[in-house]
């Protein structure tokens, strides 16, 4: 397939609610005028890509992600094979979002999911949107799997969880914003109950996968301070601080790499940046 060369690539991990921390690192971007041409992204981070590539600005995705509860106890289905039903999330999406398929994007998306039956990986290019992102999203035992066509989709990050290499073809400069840092952890609280165990050890499996696809970036973002957050934070206030964390993270990393921010904002100029 040939694919267009953009001068700029994002590429953004699942993490959950972490994802906030991507948004605090868009910000950043977004306020010293570098753009992105083409994003990939599995889990919360094609959710974030899908309202990015719409032209929504950082600040306004966190403040849907503020204002809307994606563990509203309205939204369960216990009769599913994951605790939420996946598929009633669509219409707070649906409402949210201001385009309905990936052709109406301003900038091309590339949604990562998993196929359970073929136990293959599905990118999603075209179509409509909601539902990719649905299935992108579907954590294991936490959201349900997503039918689609002959396929069960479930959360993208089961086999490619940080989906750089999907756009690495695409664009001169990949920035890549990765949200699982494996870290030691000290504290046994840290695994009060199953789902933190759970996660723990997905975030175990997945992490070499992550660790390949990070070489094929220009510039590499992970906070390592994330190593003790949780995935699944619904307080406000939690999402608040890792927004913050990741506005300063940016803030910090480019204030002793100048450089690098430069770079990005030459190759984010009009003359090189593509046209929506």
């Amino acid at each position: 397939m040939t694919h267009t060369m953009h001068p700029t690539g994002l590429s953004l991990s699942g993490g959950g609610a972490k994802g906030m921390v991507q948004l605090g690192i868009l910000q950043y971007f977004d306020e010293h005028k570098v753009q992105f041409d083409v994003v990939s992204g599995t889990s919360i981070g094609s959710i974030i890509g899908a309202f990015y590539c719409a032209g929504i600005r950082p600040y306004h995705i966190y403040e849907f992600f503020l204002e809307t509860s994606l563990f509203d106890y309205k939204l369960i289905g216990f009769n599913k094979a994951g605790l939420i039903n996946s598929q009633r999330l669509a219409p707070v999406l649906e409402e949210a979002l201001p385009v309905k398929t990936f052709e109406e994007l301003q900038r091309p998306l590339r949604a990562v999911a998993c196929d359970l039956k073929s136990g293959k990986p599905h990118i999603f290019r075209e179509g409509p949107l909601v539902l990719p992102l649905l299935a992108s999203s579907a954590f294991p035992g936490v959201f349900s799997p997503v039918p689609y066509q002959d396929m069960l989709l479930s959360d993208g990050g089961i086999l490619n969880n940080f989906p750089a290499n999907i756009i690495r073809g695409e664009c001169r400069h990949l920035t890549g914003i990765h949200l699982k840092p494996i870290n030691r952890i000290e504290s046994d609280e840290a695994f009060s109950n199953m789902l933190d165990v759970m996660i723990r050890a997905y975030e175990l499996l997945i992490s070499a996968g992550a660790r390949r696809n990070a070489k094929l970036c220009d510039l590499m973002l992970s906070p390592q301070e994330l190593a003790g957050a949780r995935t699944f934070n619904v307080k406000n206030e939690e999402l608040e601080s890792l927004y913050e964390l990741g506005y300063q993270f940016a803030c910090r990393y480019f204030e002793k790499s100048p450089e690098e921010l430069e770079e990005l904002k030459k190759l984010s100029c009009p003359k090189n940046h593509s046209t929506p």
